[in-house]
């Protein structure tokens, strides 16, 4: 009998201030490779171009409220 095998993909959205973005993204590379040692086959960090709706969908910046100063970054992490 053949194994079967499930896979997870995880979205995670953060919201950073712009002074702690590089601060973010260095705990974010950290916490990917531990995600990788615990099984992950991948778990990247991504910030979006574009926020703004398209083809009828609602937009980032409609569902979620970015302050001033901030920065949405989304990471994906495939299990």
């Amino acid at each position: 009998m053949g194994r079967t095998v499930d896979m997870v993909t995880l979205f995670y959205f953060h919201q950073v201030p712009n002074q702690n973005r590089d601060q973010f993204l260095e705990i974010q590379r950290k916490a990917a490779a531990i995600n990788e040692r615990h099984g992950a086959t991948g778990d990247w960090p991504c910030g979006p171009n574009n926020l703004d709706p398209r083809y009828n969908c609602s937009s980032f910046s409609a569902e979620l409220t970015i302050q001033p100063g901030e920065e949405l970054f989304f990471s994906m992490s495939l299990k």
